[in-house]
């Protein structure tokens, strides 16, 4: 069992965040490392309380992957709890350490950056970059440690407005 928590994160980008885990860990594994599929999510509140159960699988192994999140609205802090088992080992279930780690690696790396990117990439927008022309959708964006999105195809930092409309871009110069 791994266990993290994030203080100071609104809402929106924690859901935001949580909609994209799938590729975020893609985006981190090596060529060889099974990727993340999202099994089901169950969002539930109860007054200043949100809290969401989520179960991933590896698709190629008996992996399995719960995470449940606990966020508290008034204080902006949520608290990731993760179990990571593989299913197929004889004589029972046996915890899959890696799995977790790696999942606790990724939440922790949202400890130090600016998260207001992840409210927009609850949609399926397309992102166009702006140098290669390069479309694909917001939910699949690489993120940069200060909250900027890299072009997947051409490296071209982007920069999100936080004035500008939803879809509008301004290149980072």
């Amino acid at each position: 069992m791994e266990t993290i928590e994030i203080f100071g994160i609104k809402e929106e980008n924690l859901l935001g965040i949580l909609g994209t885990l799938p590729n975020l860990w893609n985006a981190k594994k090596g060529s060889s490392e099974p990727s993340l599929k999202l099994l089901f999510d169950k969002f539930g509140n109860k007054n200043e309380l949100l809290f969401v159960v989520q179960a991933f699988t590896h698709p190629s192994s008996s992996i399995m992957i719960t995470l449940l999140t606990e966020y508290l609205r008034d204080l902006e802090t949520a608290k990731f709890i993760i179990h990571a088992y593989d299913l197929n080992v004889v004589g029972g279930v046996a915890e899959a350490l890696w799995s977790g780690r790696r999942l606790r690696d990724i939440l922790e790396g949202f400890v130090d950056i600016d998260l207001s990117v992840f409210s927009h990439l609850r949609g399926d927008e397309i992102f166009v970059c702006p140098k290669c022309s390069a479309q694909y959708r917001l939910r699949a964006m690489r993120i940069t440690r200060d909250g900027r999105v890299e072009c997947q195809n051409c490296g071209k930092i982007v920069e999100y407005s936080k004035l500008a409309k939803k879809g509008d871009i301004d290149i980072d110069t």
